[in-house]
């Protein structure tokens, strides 16, 4: 069974005192991460919404929802934010199917 969920990049550090984080993202460019509206985080999948993301250097910055201070920020430097594997577009087990099935 595939994962239900898409690790898109490791948490480095924060950003300033506004709860920013900084994101060391695991796909092509930081443009793509600063397009999602929602992350998981942690082993519980908490849900936060990204209410601000920017590139910057080699990085994403992201604000996230209920993270508003630099002490919060700094809970979850090392985690690994996801993206829901429906929410990216990718099929979940069962559903995958190839363009060749569609001829």
């Amino acid at each position: 069974m595939r994962k239900q969920f898409l690790e898109i990049g490791k948490i480095v550090a924060t950003q300033g005192l506004g709860g920013e984080v900084r994101v060391q993202y695991y796909c092509d460019s930081a443009d793509v991460i600063c397009s999602f509206d929602r992350l998981f985080l942690g082993k519980d999948k908490q849900e936060l919404e990204v209410e601000k993301a920017r590139p910057h250097k080699t990085l994403a910055v992201l604000k996230l929802g209920g993270i508003d201070n630099v002490d919060e920020a700094k809970t979850i430097v090392g985690k690994m934010p996801a993206k829901a594997r429906h929410f990216a577009g990718c099929p979940i087990s069962g559903e995958e199917r190839s363009d060749r099935d569609e001829k």
